[in-house]
């Protein structure tokens, strides 16, 4: 099955808890400073219209949006 992602604001993770995500609050991954995070939805779900404003991503340019500073360190 695909995956869509969002790259979100910390302030919906309570609201997501109410839908089908794939990732539970406890095992999404967040940016250095904690203000976004990545939601990974089923592909064909229909969201709810709060994601209306964000877009879907796929796995490739997910992975390239965390490898950018905002999300990772230089360690």
């Amino acid at each position: 099955m695909i995956n869509e992602y969002y790259i979100l604001p910390t302030g919906m993770l309570n609201v997501l808890d109410n839908y089908e995500v794939v990732e539970t609050l406890e095992t999404v991954r967040y940016n250095l400073n904690g203000t976004k995070f990545v939601c990974k939805t089923r592909s064909g779900v229909t969201n709810p219209p709060f994601m209306n404003p964000h877009t879907a991503k796929t796995h490739s340019e997910v992975l390239v949006e965390m490898a950018k500073a905002e999300w990772t360190t230089n360690e």
